[in-house]
């Protein structure tokens, strides 16, 4: 079974990305913020993080650049979903890592689970 951290602050979102992904058969944990999701990460392993940029203590960027320097969550597939929709934000996402930079208020659930479902069975 694939194992997603879903790393969002806000709670409705957190629920509804638990509810569908763990319908489709993933095994699913959760981080409020970005000190909790690598610590989070070092210990579920997961193969996708499921990524916002805008988090409490630490935001989505050094979360992201921490997980890939890490070497026991460096593998993880990362998703950054905010709603941040600049070129220069998503260039830096990207240079640090991500697999894929979503925005938010142009994605639903079906089309992020889509994405997950490509981006592991293409690596």
């Amino acid at each position: 079974m694939k194992k997603i951290l879903i790393v969002e602050d806000d709670i409705n979102l957190l629920n509804l990305y638990k509810e569908v992904l763990t319908k489709e058969g993933y095994q699913v944990d959760l981080a409020e913020d970005g000190g909790e999701a690598l610590q989070r990460a070092e210990i579920f392993q997961p193969d996708v993080v499921l990524l916002d940029l805008m988090l409490p203590y630490i935001d989505g960027f050094q979360v992201l650049s921490q997980l890939k320097s890490n070497p026991k969550t460096e593998h993880c597939f990362v998703i950054v979903q905010t709603n941040l929709d600049s070129e220069m934000q998503r260039q830096k996402a990207k240079n640090l890592g991500a697999n894929e930079f979503l925005v938010k208020s142009e994605s639903d659930p079906g089309s992020l689970i889509d994405d997950i479902k490509n981006l592991i069975s293409t690596h």
